[in-house]
């Protein structure tokens, strides 16, 4: 059991504004993710935002997986 607080940090990249989906790819490779996996729900996954996140891993050949 553990008998003392602990704390862990981890430094947060947040990218936004409008082209920033393309950024994707770029990111992918710099944190080494090969495939990555979405996690989304029914209605999020009918949005226009959601297909272009598909449409940009697609269009640079990235295997992904949704759940």
């Amino acid at each position: 059991m553990v008998k003392e607080i602990t704390r862990f940090s981890f430094p947060v990249s947040i990218i936004y504004g409008p082209g920033s989906i393309g950024e994707l790819p770029g990111e992918f490779k710099e944190l080494g993710v090969k495939k990555p996996l979405i996690v989304t729900d029914p209605m999020m996954e009918k949005t226009d935002s959601f297909k272009s996140i598909l449409k940009v891993l697609e269009k640079k050949s990235i295997e992904y997986k949704v759940f």
